[in-house]
């Protein structure tokens, strides 16, 4: 049986105790001391243990955090050099890139810059919008096809997600960056009843035309979290409009408030009015 260390402090610091406690009650047989002196020592003696020992189990914890830590940065620094050393012509320049890449990206994370996988990416935003308070404001601007709210089974689950939000009166304000259609049906239907689904399910949406937009940073697909400061960039894949193919969660303040300030730009500069959106897309007053 292995027993730690955080186990013989706590054994030795009671054991110390009771060799204290025992000693002032012998005091107090010998009539060398009052009564209500061996209560005060009996309870100063057991609170100094209990704080010796909780003391040291704590700095024992973070002392063994840190060593593990340390035994891993050497562990991964010793492996990398190993594997850089033996290798040779191609293989060498594929694992300078490898590692390059890797420094890169952890360069990227000091600055609060997370780069994301897109299963990685739909965990986290899913995750932190369930975890939005009653009361906060959640800012998305959707600049990639709409088709992909309910093309792609994992925005499917990040609108549920939006929309249980909503109930839980956290505000959702939602920016669509659509191509106006030359007339209401060449809308597609399928991105008409999304539309309306977030009207009905409470989500603040507005329109922007792709067309009006001069500046190209406001083309970008993101997410903003007010309730933990946090934003969310994606991309779409090349190949595939509706899917992603990477993306970015942000903790840097000023990448933050930059976004904040194109969110508003978008929002009272060139959004449509919902007469004139509802004209063009073809939404009728029933819904």
């Amino acid at each position: 049986m292995t027993i730690n260390r955080s186990t013989i402090l706590f054994w030795l610091e009671l054991f110390t105790a009771v060799v204290f406690i025992a000693i002032s009650y012998f005091f107090y047989l010998k009539n060398w001391v009052k009564p209500e002196t061996v209560l005060i020592i009996d309870v100063l003696v057991g609170l100094n243990a209990i704080n010796a020992v909780m003391m040291k189990m704590f700095i024992d914890t973070r002392a063994e955090a840190l060593a593990k830590r340390y035994r891993y940065i050497d562990g991964c620094a010793s492996e990398m050099g190993d594997i850089l050393s033996k290798a040779e012509n191609a293989d060498l320049r594929y694992a300078r890139t490898a590692v390059d890449s890797m420094l890169r990206r952890l360069r990227r994370i000091q600055l609060g810059v997370h780069e994301l996988n897109p299963t990685d990416y739909y965990r986290d935003v899913i995750a932190t919008i369930d975890n939005a308070p009653s009361g906060s404001k959640v800012f998305a601007v959707h600049s990639l096809p709409i088709e992909r709210l309910v093309d792609d089974p994992r925005e499917v689950h990040y609108m549920k997600a939006n929309f249980e939000a909503v109930e839980r009166k956290v505000e959702v304000h939602r920016i669509f960056i659509l191509d106006k259609p030359a007339t209401p049906s060449e809308f597609p239907q399928a991105a008409r009843d999304i539309i309306i689904q977030h009207r009905m399910k409470g989500v603040l949406d507005e329109v922007v035309w792709r067309n009006t937009i001069r500046d190209a940073d406001l083309l970008d697909d993101f997410v903003i979290f007010e309730h933990d400061p946090m934003l969310f960039l994606d991309w779409h894949d090349p190949g595939d409009p509706l899917r992603i193919s990477r993306g970015e969660r942000i903790k840097n303040k000023d990448t933050f408030d930059d976004y904040l300030r194109r969110f508003d730009k978008l929002d009272k500069t060139l959004t449509v009015d919902r007469v004139s959106v509802d004209r063009a897309l073809g939404i009728t007053e029933a819904h």
